[in-house]
C-alpha cells in the first residue's frame, strides 16, 4: 500500500511539473530554480471539472483541502505542508488579498479571469511578509493583439434530481487592443454561478427536509385553539429547499506595455450569497439563516527598467437597526451597557421558545415554535497597501534589491444574538504595517544563493481593556457612571480602563540555495523564520464586552507576542526530457495561538 501511494505522488508531480516548466520563464542559470513554484496555466485550469480554482491545487504534493466543501462556498481552505488552515497568503497581480479580521482571502477569482495560478510551498522571498503558510498567487488575464471573446454555460439541470443539485454557471469575457500598435489593451470577464442546494454527501437524497405547508388541524388546549402545522417533506432528490447559493464575480484589466516598461490597472469584485436550510427552526420563519460575503479591490502596477545608473442582496434582521458596519457609537453603547447595547432587539422581542410538540418528530425540545433569535454577524474591512522596490543587476554573479511596503486598514467586526446580550462581540480598529526588505542573489561557480532579510513594524491600531471583561464594571473610581451621556466622562473612563494595543517589530531572515549535479539534477536547500501575526479578531475579540453581560467562558483577545514559524527544507529535482521529478524533505515548526487561563487582579479591589 505504501509503495502505491509513493508512485501516485511521483506521477502527479512529473505531469504537473512539466506543465509548470512550460509556463516558467528561462532561469538565470541551469541551477536557478529557487523561485520556481508549482503553476497552473489558466487555459488548462478552465478545462478541469472544479467549481473553485483552489480545488485544483490538491494536485500539488503537500497540499490538501481542509474541508469537504465543494460547489459554491467561501470557506474553501487549503492546508499547505501542515500549516494552520487559512494562514497562506493570497496575491492577485502582486497585491496581498488577505482578509485581516478573520483570515482568508475573501471572494476568490473566477477561472475565466486567471492567466496563471502559482503556489509557493517553500521558503518565500523577503519581499513577501507573513508567508510562512505558503503563497498563492494569481496573475489575471490581459487583452491580446486582436479583439476576442467567448461565452460559456455549464449546467446539471438536464439531469435527474437524484444526482444533481441544480448547478448553473454562465460566464463571458472579451479583450483586445484599445490603441494602435497594441500597447494599451483591455480585458473584461464576468461569471455568475448558482446552485439550488448545497452538496451534502452520500445518501443525502434519503434525508427528509420538512417545512410547514399550511395548517393540518386545529385543536383545543385549555380552552384556547392551537393550530397544528402541516409538515411536508420538500426535499427532491439531492435538492433541499431554502439551501441555495449564488456567486457573482467580475474582473477588468487595463494593461500598457512600451518596450521594457509595463503598467496595469486591475479591478476585481465579487459577492457570494447563501441561504441555509432551517432544519429544526423550520417552524419559526423569523430566524431563517443566510450569509453574504463581498470583496472588491483596485490594483495598480508599474514596472520600469531604468538601465545603468551613474551615481442586492440578502437583508438580515437587525442590521438596519444598528446601522452596521460598526460605528464608534455602537462601541460606546456596548461599553457603557446603554442605548442599543449592541443588540438590535434587546428587550423588545421575545426569545425563541417551544410551546408544543408540533414538529415532524414529536420531540419536546429543540424545535422552537415562536419567538426570535439567531446570530447576526457583520465584518467590514477597507485596506490600502503599496509596495515599491528597486533591483540592481550589478553583474551576472550578483543582484541586489531593496524595497519597502506599507499597509493601512480599517476593520469593523460585529457578532451578537439579535435579542440577547450574551456573547456580544463588537470592535473596530485601524491596524497598519510598515515593512522594509532586501533581497540579494549571488552566483558562486554554479551555485545560486539568495539571501533575504525583512523588517516589519506592525501597529494593531486599537484598544484592549487593562483587565479583560472589566469595563463599566470596573467601579466608579475608574468608570464614570455618566459615561453613556457625557463625552468628557466617557473619554476619561476609556483612558483609565483601556490601553493601546502595543506595536511590535519583527525580523525575518530568508536563505535559499541551489547547486547543479550534472546536467539533469540540482540540489536545493532553504531556511526561513517568519513572523505570523494573529488575525485581528484574535487580538480584539470581546475587548469591549463587560463581565456584567458576557459569558465568562468566552475567549478574550490580547496583544500577545507574535509567533514565529521556522522552515528548513532540502530537495532534489531531476529532469528527463520534458518531465521533471522532484522530491523534498522539510521540517516546519507550526506554533498556534491558543487560549489560556490568566489571573488578573480585580480593578474594584
Amino acid at each position: 500500500m505504501t509503495r502505491f501511494v509513493v508512485l501516485v505522488a511521483l506521477v502527479l508531480q512529473a505531469v504537473f511539473t512539466r506543465l509548470a516548466v512550460a509556463q516558467t520563464a528561462a532561469p538565470d542559470t541551469a541551477a536557478d530554480s529557487l523561485r520556481r513554484s508549482s503553476r497552473l496555466d489558466g487555459g488548462w485550469l478552465r478545462r478541469l471539472p472544479v467549481d473553485d480554482p483552489r480545488h485544483a491545487l490538491v494536485l500539488v504534493p503537500g497540499v490538501r483541502l481542509s474541508s469537504s466543501d465543494i460547489g459554491i462556498t467561501p470557506t474553501t481552505s487549503l492546508l499547505i505542508r501542515g500549516d494552520a488552515t487559512g494562514r497562506g497568503n493570497v496575491y492577485v497581480d502582486g497585491a496581498l488579498m488577505r482578509f485581516e479580521t478573520n483570515g482568508g482571502a475573501g471572494v476568490e477569482l473566477a477561472p475565466n479571469a486567471i492567466d496563471t495560478l502559482s503556489l509557493l510551498t517553500g521558503v518565500a522571498p523577503a519581499s513577501l511578509s507573513d508567508a510562512g503558510g505558503g503563497v498563492l498567487s494569481y496573475e489575471t488575464r490581459s487583452g491580446g493583439p486582436r479583439l476576442a471573446g467567448g461565452v460559456r454555460w455549464d449546467s446539471d439541470e438536464p439531469f435527474s434530481e437524484a444526482s444533481t443539485v441544480g448547478y448553473n454557471r454562465i460566464e463571458g469575457n472579451v479583450g483586445g487592443p484599445l490603441a494602435a500598435g497594441g500597447k494599451l489593451t483591455f480585458f473584461l470577464s464576468t461569471t455568475l454561478q448558482g446552485q439550488q442546494s448545497s452538496y451534502r454527501g452520500l445518501y443525502a437524497a434519503k434525508i427528509p427536509a420538512f417545512l410547514p405547508a399550511g395548517t393540518d388541524t386545529t385543536v383545543d388546549q385549555g380552552g384556547n385553539p392551537v393550530a397544528v402545522p402541516l409538515l411536508e417533506n420538500e426535499a427532491s432528490g439531492l435538492r433541499r429547499p431554502l439551501d441555495w447559493s449564488t456567486a457573482r464575480r467580475g474582473h477588468v484589466k487595463l494593461a500598457y506595455r512600451s518596450g521594457a516598461s509595463r503598467a496595469s490597472l486591475t479591478l476585481i469584485g465579487g459577492e457570494i450569497q447563501q441561504r441555509t436550510f432551517p432544519g429544526s427552526f423550520a417552524l419559526v420563519p423569523a430566524v431563517y439563516m443566510g450569509r453574504r460575503m463581498s470583496s472588491a479591490a483596485a490594483i495598480v502596477n508599474w514596472q520600469q527598467r531604468i538601465g545603468a545608473w551613474r551615481g442586492g442582496p440578502l437583508r438580515f434582521a437587525g442590521a438596519a437597526v444598528l446601522g452596521l458596519p460598526v460605528s464608534d457609537q455602537l462601541v460606546r453603547d456596548l461599553r457603557t451597557n446603554s442605548g442599543t447595547r449592541g443588540v438590535p432587539f434587546f428587550g423588545t422581542l421575545p426569545d425563541l421558545a417551544q410551546a408544543y410538540r408540533t414538529n415532524p418528530y414529536g420531540v419536546a425540545f429543540g424545535w422552537p415554535t415562536s419567538g426570535y433569535g439567531g446570530t447576526l454577524s457583520d465584518v467590514a474591512e477597507r485596506r490600502v497597501q503599496g509596495r515599491w522596490g528597486v533591483t540592481w543587476n550589478r553583474s551576472r554573479e550578483q543582484r541586489i534589491g531593496i524595497g519597502v511596503d506599507w499597509e493601512h486598514a480599517h476593520i469593523a467586526s460585529y457578532t451578537s444574538s439579535i435579542v440577547r446580550l450574551i456573547g456580544t462581540d463588537v470592535f473596530a480598529a485601524n491596524p497598519g504595517r510598515l515593512g522594509v526588505f532586501t533581497e540579494n542573489r549571488f552566483v558562486l561557480s554554479d551555485a545560486v544563493i539568495d539571501l533575504g532579510l525583512r523588517y516589519d513594524h506592525i501597529t494593531p491600531g486599537g484598544e484592549v481593556p487593562i483587565v479583560p471583561s472589566f469595563i463599566s464594571s470596573s467601579g466608579p473610581a475608574l468608570w464614570n457612571p455618566n459615561a453613556a451621556t457625557d463625552d468628557t466622562a466617557y473619554a476619561n473612563s476609556v483612558a483609565r480602563v483601556f490601553r493601546k494595543a502595543r506595536s511590535q517589530s519583527v525580523f525575518s531572515p530568508r536563505l535559499r540555495f541551489a547547486y547543479p549535479v550534472g546536467d539533469s539534477m540540482d540540489l536545493q536547500l532553504g531556511f526561513s523564520r517568519t513572523a505570523e501575526p494573529p488575525s485581528w479578531s484574535n487580538v480584539f475579540g470581546h475587548s469591549n464586552s463587560d463581565i456584567a453581560f458576557t459569558n465568562v467562558n468566552d475567549l478574550f483577545g490580547r496583544d500577545v507576542d507574535f509567533v514565529v514559524t521556522t522552515l528548513i527544507e532540502a530537495g532534489v529535482r531531476y529532469r528527463r526530457g520534458p518531465a521533471v521529478v522532484a522530491a523534498s524533505l522539510y521540517r516546519k515548526e507550526v506554533p498556534r495561538y491558543v487560549g489560556r487561563l490568566t489571573p488578573f487582579s480585580l480593578p474594584t479591589d
